[in-house]
């Protein structure tokens, strides 16, 4: 088993898995922001801290390192609406007329 030492502690490979899985979430969940490197390096500080409290639920480490961010994860909405052609009432009533 590896461990990864900081000033703070050290990590086994299942805490780092974790932790890098929590960091990749946070980094999906940011879109373009998370291509910043201050705001990865705030992400990386924030799940560190979290999992050397003891956190290794990696849900909860994403969502520490993600407090503060604004996320809007529900779907944009289309302001175009699709082309629906016209149905044959509608044809033979334009027809008519």
């Amino acid at each position: 088993m590896n461990f990864a030492h900081t000033d703070d502690g050290c990590f086994d490979d299942s805490a780092l898995l974790v932790m890098g899985a929590a960091f990749d979430q946070a980094c999906l969940s940011l879109r373009h922001l998370s291509r910043d490197y201050q705001t990865r390096e705030l992400l990386a500080l924030r799940i560190i801290g979290a999992a050397i409290r003891g956190e290794r639920d990696p849900i909860r480490l994403c969502s520490y390192a993600m407090i503060g961010f604004h996320v809007d994860d529900r779907p944009k909405l289309m302001t175009a609406q699709a082309y629906l052609p016209p149905s044959p009432v509608c044809a033979a009533v334009a027809r008519v007329a």
